[in-house]
């Protein structure tokens, strides 16, 4: 079964879950929760600034199966990559780009097949492992 943009956001709604940017196969990106406010994304997790990473951190999520065979598209990596320059620019602070699998391990493993290293340098912030 292929994953789609209204699929995720019933799945999301279902559970209770929220993520400020979804980004659609073809790079169409929908903002959920300003990112001014907490979306309920990482659920038990510790990131760069400790515990509780819904609370400070800002979550752009790809519509994709998560299997490491299902690829995020190009259109997905540009459009994530302007949004987090986007962002850089409103949120001076901003500094690093991090996984549900950086900060849930063991318990999450998304983005699969998705390199960190790469996204964070080309959105000009560090990548936190």
């Amino acid at each position: 079964m292929e994953s789609t943009l209204t699929g995720s956001i019933s799945i999301l709604r279902e559970r209770g879950f929220s993520y400020h940017y979804l980004i659609d196969r073809d790079g169409t990106a929908i903002q959920c929760v300003s990112p001014v406010n907490a979306a309920f994304h990482a659920g038990q997790s510790k990131g760069p600034q400790g515990e509780g990473v819904n609370e400070y951190s800002i979550s752009i999520s790809f519509v994709n199966k998560n299997d490491g065979t299902d690829p995020i598209t190009a259109q997905q990596i540009d459009m994530a990559s302007f949004i987090a320059k986007r962002l850089k620019l409103t949120f001076k602070d901003l500094r690093f780009v991090t996984s549900h699998a950086m900060i849930s391990p063991g318990r999450k493993t998304d983005p699969a097949g998705f390199s960190i290293e790469e996204f964070s340098a080309a959105a000009g912030l560090e990548a936190w492992l």
